[in-house]
């Protein structure tokens, strides 16, 4: 340390130190004309260091102490596999099926730290340390289980080093074919996915000690005979979103724009602490279409002359479906609970015919219905209707 470093015992200034590692890739390839495809690959990850060195007489140099580990870590990731499989009356098969990975996955870790090397006492078909309710074994199951992944072969890292691949593509060449070449000028269609895995935030866990035999694994048990995790950690996260699954756009040449267009989300969020796994689904369907009546006169004049203008007018029906189910996992499958707590069907009318009297001055009529059936108990069905008038007036220089 050339000096630099004091002696003094009661030294109570940490050193700190930080890494963070960003991936970010994108690509855009036309395997055909008028079909574009960009993907994209992202990887965020966060850590933070910080102990304090005092000297220690004993053995005559600097120790580190007290040395705590916090970060985040987020990546692109693939669920497509389980993506459209549904539930039936709030039970998920996924979900039964995270519960029955536990057991291959508690084997797999038993196999890699040699100091559980036997069965657990309390549940003989899972290895000593590695109970239903242990972190990482909890943690492989449900990210085997929601990827479509055996648990047998998923990558058992916290943390994946390489990212998955998401991706957005349009086509825009049906435009160009047969009868639709006479009555389309535009037509496209749009498709789009994205999918991440989160660790909001990790914390190293104080009770893990390495045990200086087996570099890298503990023998240490927690009061439910489980061993010691490296990092506590709240809860990971999976969001996935297809905006759009699908999209048709089209613009006709009498002037009509018409829009169908399907959305698809899915969040899922795992909570250790519980052994809880929440999940939040979205569908939403939208027919749109618009309308554009040239020059249209009104009976009046202003400052001398009579308005002429467009009319613009729109029409977009929707249909969203939004249910929130909570699964609470227990040490055999058969006792899991999964329950609907929170959603609703919304069924949405949005309607407005605009009209520019001059150049800054416009005036709007609109009719917004939105209803809601609720897909719980305790939640009252809901009608709301707003209609009226709205001007709008623009200064420009």
């Amino acid at each position: 340390t050339q000096g630099w470093l004091t002696r003094d015992s009661t030294l109570n200034t940490f050193f700190q130190r930080s890494l963070s590692q960003t991936i970010n890739g994108s690509a855009t390839v036309e395997p055909i004309k008028n079909l574009r495809v960009q993907l994209s690959a992202n990887r965020q990850f966060t850590i933070g260091r910080q102990s304090l060195f005092r000297f220690d007489p004993m053995i005559n140099d600097y120790k580190e102490i007290n040395a705590v580990e916090t970060g985040n870590f987020t990546t692109t990731f693939m669920t497509l596999p389980t993506a459209f499989i549904r539930e039936k009356n709030n039970s998920s098969q996924i979900f039964i099926r995270m519960l029955e990975n536990r057991e291959a996955v508690s084997r797999r870790l038993g196999e890699l730290n040699p100091n559980s090397g036997q069965s657990s006492t309390l549940y003989p078909s899972y290895a000593q340390g590695y109970n239903p309710m242990q972190q990482d074994v909890l943690m492989y199951s449900f990210l085997s289980a929601y990827t479509g992944q055996s648990p047998s072969e998923f990558p058992l890292m916290m943390f994946p080093v390489i990212p998955g691949i998401n991706w957005t593509a349009t086509y825009d060449g049906l435009k160009n074919i047969g009868i639709l070449k006479k009555l389309l000028k535009n037509f496209s269609i749009s498709h789009g996915y994205r999918s991440t895995y989160n660790v909001n935030s990790f914390l190293t866990n104080q009770a893990f000690r390495e045990n200086p035999l087996t570099p890298g694994f503990t023998d240490v048990l927690d009061t439910n005979q489980n061993f010691q995790p490296r990092y506590i950690i709240q809860a990971v996260s999976i969001t996935e979103a297809f905006s759009p699954l699908l999209t048709f756009d089209m613009t006709w040449f009498n002037s009509i724009t018409s829009k169908f267009e399907i959305k698809k989300t899915r969040n899922l969020s795992l909570n250790f602490q519980n052994g809880q796994v929440t999940e939040v689904v979205t569908e939403e369907y939208l027919l749109g279409a618009g309308y554009k009546v040239p020059k249209v006169k009104l009976p009046f004049f202003i400052a001398g002359k009579q308005p002429e203008s467009d009319v613009t007018l729109r029409l977009d029906v929707g249909v969203r479906d939004n249910k929130t189910t909570v699964r609470k996992a227990a040490d055999s499958s058969s006792d899991a609970q999964q329950t609907a707590t929170a959603g609703q069907r919304n069924i949405t009318i949005k309607f407005f015919a605009e009209y520019a009297l001059t150049k800054n001055f416009s005036i709007r009529f609109y009719f917004d219905r939105i209803q809601s059936n609720p897909f719980v108990a305790n939640q009252f069905r809901t009608v709301n209707t707003n209609s009226g008038l709205s001007f709008r007036f623009t200064l420009t220089p």
